[in-house]
């Protein structure tokens, strides 16, 4: 018996080193190795630079129709930084852009409060904590607070705790899918999350009247797969701010940007807390991929507009 535990002793050794070798073995120019502590454990990671080849000679070589949809594939209402992505630089396809289908001119805002700080500054936590509670209580809640890190979601929901009164509802403090169902059923309910919130999340309705992000959501530096594919952008002359880090950016601002508009009367109020939108040259290419909207860094034209819904909700109310 001891010598059947050994011999299987050894061949888990022998299967983990051919693994271990296989993964730091990867070619450089193809995929990297990384890996992360997860409680007592490390856990290696091989990951491909680009999946653009291998989805090239795996899927789009076959002889079959595939179609590709997303409502945050373009970015200035070009397709190309997508199709470079994921393969489709060489192969011929049709792409169609189709224009939004709800009415963010009358039925949106877009808020960057003045004065508050840079994201860069020590100050920003507190600031930020404390323009999103004036907010909140302007529209009484119904928010979802989109965080880009774990750092400014413990700021913000320190200060909301302290700031507001409807339920606060926190990414970790319970299953993703009870706080998505707590905060569909209950029309005040301020739910505050990071990374899985700010995609798959279709909540129409007052519920969902407030779309609160902390700062424009570029990759962390120090994320191992954003650190290796900006250094093979560097090193193949290219600029990776320009071609990797701010189309990402873009991409996932916009699907922040498109859980507030669910429906044809739904309305709200987007608040980003990131002064760069509107300081930084590259907050140009940000503006002009949000759908055509006011913007506004005045708190009270905020308060003003969701005072102007709640009017129009009292009318319907008595006309029905």
């Amino acid at each position: 018996a001891a010598g059947e535990t050994a011999d299987l002793l050894l061949r888990r050794v022998d299967s983990f080193a051919e693994d271990l070798s296989s993964l730091l073995s990867a070619d450089s120019g193809e995929a990297f190795a990384w890996g992360e502590r997860r409680g007592g454990s490390i856990v290696l990671h091989r990951t491909p630079l680009e999946v653009s080849p291998l989805l090239e000679e795996g899927l789009w070589r076959e002889v079959r129709p595939v179609l590709v949809t997303s409502a945050t594939l373009s970015v200035s209402r070009d397709l190309s930084y997508f199709r470079r992505r994921i393969g489709l630089g060489s192969v011929d396809a049709a792409g169609l852009i189709v224009d939004n289908e709800f009415d963010f001119e009358r039925n949106a805002l877009v808020y960057v409060p003045r004065g508050i700080p840079d994201p860069a500054d020590e100050s920003f936590a507190e600031a930020a904590g404390r323009e999103t509670v004036e907010v909140l209580r302007a529209s009484g809640g119904g928010a979802l607070v989109l965080c880009t890190s774990y750092r400014t979601l413990g700021a913000l929901v320190g200060a909301l705790r302290e700031g507001i009164s409807v339920p606060l509802l926190v990414q970790g403090e319970g299953p993703r899918a009870h706080l998505l169902r707590d905060f569909r059923e209950d029309r005040d309910a301020v739910l505050v999350g990071t990374g899985t919130f700010w995609e798959g999340i279709d909540v129409p309705g007052e519920s969902l009247r407030c779309v609160v992000i902390d700062k424009l959501p570029f990759a962390p530096p120090n994320d191992p797969v954003v650190t290796a594919r900006i250094q093979a952008l560097r090193e193949s002359g290219k600029d990776p701010f320009l071609e990797y880090q701010v189309p990402e950016a873009v991409l996932a601002l916009r699907q922040g940007v498109g859980r507030l508009l669910r429906r044809g009367d739904d309305f709200g109020v987007v608040v980003l807390l990131d002064r760069r939108v509107l300081t930084r040259g590259y907050g140009e290419i940000f503006r002009e991929n949000l759908p055509a909207m006011p913007w506004t860094r005045d708190r009270s034209e905020v308060a003003g507009f969701f005072r102007r819904f709640g009017i129009r909700r009292e009318q319907a109310r008595e006309e029905s």
